[in-house]
């Protein structure tokens, strides 16, 4: 089975004014291993990144087997750094409760027609965004709709608007959120919230949070907590990003408002999403997937069907972020027969960042 890798393609679209737009592909890897994934040290970062870069920009996502195109698409998609490439995810903020996180945000997406805020039962700003953390300790940046300029933490009611045209100079954000010192440890994200943009950009704009583990939380003199606390230190990490892209249509659309399909929102947005699905923009969408009514794609850490491999006797971290705009993914641990295995055992340590084990703090009385 090929193996791909993501390619910023020189290639450039012209709009109606003269200007042309770069275009960017991500190619989706399949069957190959999942630490060999396009920007997986980029999600899975071992020292403290505390500051990044990212452009929002229309990126072309193809998934190609032996068979020939199974999918594509185009969808708003962070670009990282000041290189602009294109992965699946964003790159990972890892650092410390206490410090301070910091994301400098661009968007070029280009939205032309008028956006019908109050049209009903319809999404709207498409290519519009903002910025949103999901599972930190955040204070709200702001406590009314009203005030829409940005003054730190985490405040879903601002607006980093589209382009007008692709020569535009792109608007910007400087996202800061502080963080408490006494913050769990835990696995959190950021993504779009602007609202009647969220569900169509979340899924393939997002990127992982890491708050390292503190001895504050896991203090070696209570109860089991030194032994958790050795156990994690030396287990192997693994960030599993799992994603869950929609392109089954309902068998009557116009019933399901609240549906993620990918070309449901796209049509029912105003303006319409200019990437999808009729190709007048230039952007293709296509591919087995798409045929007939469609077929949903799971994705782990921007791969298809990847292969994780583990060693018998030895425990794994797995931070697992479900980075899908809606829907469910069911797990199992199979063996070599496709049967349940037996042979696995699971320790569930926390949901959002909250502990669901007995912690201990330096300063408790008692486990909790």
């Amino acid at each position: 089975m090929p193996h791909f890798v993501a390619v910023l393609l020189l290639l450039a679209a012209t709009d109606a004014l003269g200007a042309k737009q770069p275009r960017y592909t991500y190619n989706i890897p399949s069957g190959q291993p999942l630490e060999k994934t396009p920007g997986y040290s980029l999600l899975l970062p071992m020292q403290q990144v505390t500051s990044i870069t990212i452009t929002q920009a229309p990126v072309t996502w193809k998934l190609t087997d032996a068979s020939g195109l199974q999918l594509q698409f185009t969808a708003p998609s962070y670009l990282t750094g000041t290189s602009k490439l294109p992965y699946a995810f964003g790159p990972t903020l890892r650092l410390r409760a206490g410090q301070s996180l910091r994301i400098s945000l661009a968007n070029d997406l280009v939205q032309t027609g008028n956006i019908n805020e109050d049209a009903h039962d319809m999404f709207a700003g498409p290519m519009d965004t903002n910025l949103h953390t999901h599972g930190l300790w955040d204070a709200n940046g702001v406590y009314d709709q009203n005030q829409t300029a940005y003054a730190g933490q985490d405040n879903i009611f601002v607006v980093v608007p589209a382009k007008k045209s692709p020569s535009d100079p792109a608007a910007t954000l400087a996202f800061v959120s502080d963080l408490k010192t006494q913050h769990l440890p835990g696995l959190h994200w950021y993504h779009p919230h602007k609202h009647g943009s969220t569900t169509l950009q979340t899924s393939t704009s997002h990127g992982a949070i890491i708050v390292e583990d503190d001895p504050f939380w896991l203090p070696a003199g209570r109860g089991l907590c030194g032994h958790l606390q050795a156990l994690l230190a030396t287990s192997p990490e693994v960030l599993l990003d799992i994603s869950l892209l929609f392109f089954k249509l309902a068998a009557n659309p116009a019933k399901y408002i609240d549906s993620p399909t990918y070309q449901y929102v796209s049509n029912a947005s105003s303006p319409t999403n200019p990437l999808c699905c009729s190709g007048k923009h230039g952007y293709k969408f296509g591919g087995a997937m798409t045929s007939a009514n469609g077929t949903d794609i799971l994705l782990v850490s921007g791969a298809y069907k990847p292969v994780l491999t583990m060693a018998e006797g030895v425990w794994y971290r797995w931070r697992m972020l479900y980075s899908g705009a809606k829907g469910w993914s069911t797990f199992r641990f199979l063996d070599a027969s496709m049967q349940n295995s037996q042979r696995c055992e699971w320790l569930l340590m926390a949901k959002d960042g909250e502990s669901v084990c007995k912690l201990c703090t330096s300063a408790a009385k008692q486990c909790f």
